[in-house]
This record gives structure tokens, C-alpha cells and sequence, in this order.
């Protein structure tokens, strides 16, 4: 049985009318689904058109949702973002969405909820412990040294 054109365009459509898609993830599920190129091409452009795909849009939503919700860091959404095989224009437009204040805001609480719930008498491990927690969490290593300071920790 041979799928037409109007069908993969409806299921991509539906996949993107699901769940906010970007141009590599789209072409991705085409290629899993072995669509032939030039009708890749020209589904993509119907998206493009309808705006069913946006890498712009998808990117600040990722932005948004990674660091409000799931508390990334910068280096990890970032990382997580150049993946997608984005413009970096997209990228840097899209990072610039988070506000410093509350990023530095937003890791400190982080760091105090980590600190309160596994303090150990030995502070240099607990210093490792939350150094090592939030580079798992992509933050950057001297936000994370300048909280441990104002601690008390000694680095």
C-alpha cells in the first residue's frame, strides 16, 4: 500500500498540531516514515506556509519551558538546543528570553532546597555534592562557586 502525499502531510501536520515541532524534528519523523525527499521538501514548505513549524516560536518555547518548568540551566538548554541543528541567531534570541535576575534568583532557591535537604557535617563534600548537582542541571560553574561563598564554603 503506498501512502500519497495529502496523507503524510495530514499526519505531519497532526504531529506538529500535537506538540511544537522544529524543522529537525519534522524532518526526522519524515525520514522515519521514508517519505522521499522532494516530498519532504514540499511538505516542509506547507508548513513553513501554515505555520504548522516556526523554529523561532519553538525555540523560546523551549526556552521558556525548560527553565521554568524543569529548572535547565543555561549550558544544558543550550546544548539540548543546538541539537535541534537551529540558527544560531534562534538560539541567541531565544536564551536572551531568560531574565538574570531571576535565573540567579531561580538557582540560589534551587541550591538552598538541594543544601537544606543533604546537609552532612563535611562541607567540602557537601560543597561537591551541590557543585556537581547543578552542573548536571547546566548552570554555570562560577554562578554555582559565587553561591557556595556566600555559604561560607571556601573554594
Amino acid at each position: 500500500m503506498t501512502i500519497s502525499r495529502s496523507d503524510f502531510r495530514k499526519r505531519i501536520m497532526k504531529y506538529c498540531a500535537d506538540s511544537e515541532r522544529c524543522t529537525f524534528d519534522v524532518l526526522a519523523k519524515l525520514d522515519e516514515w521514508q517519505v522521499p525527499s522532494d516530498e519532504a521538501d514540499q511538505i516542509l514548505s506547507t508548513l513553513y506556509t501554515e505555520k504548522f513549524i516556526d523554529d523561532r516560536r519553538y525555540a523560546k518555547k523551549f526556552v521558556t519551558e525548560k527553565w521554568r518548568a524543569d529548572q535547565w540551566g543555561r549550558i544544558k538548554i543550550m546544548s539540548a538546543l543546538q541539537q535541534k541543528k537551529l540558527d544560531n541567531n534562534i538560539l541567541q534570541e531565544a536564551m536572551m528570553t531568560i531574565d538574570d535576575g531571576e535565573y540567579i534568583n531561580g538557582l540560589n532557591k534551587l541550591l538552598e532546597k538541594k543544601f537544606d535537604v543533604k546537609r552532612s557535617e563535611n562541607g567540602s563534600e557537601d560543597a561537591r555534592r551541590i557543585m556537581m548537582f547543578a552542573i548536571s542541571r547546566g548552570f554555570e560553574e562560577e554562578l554555582i562557586q559565587e553561591w557556595l561563598i556566600t555559604k561560607g564554603f571556601e573554594m
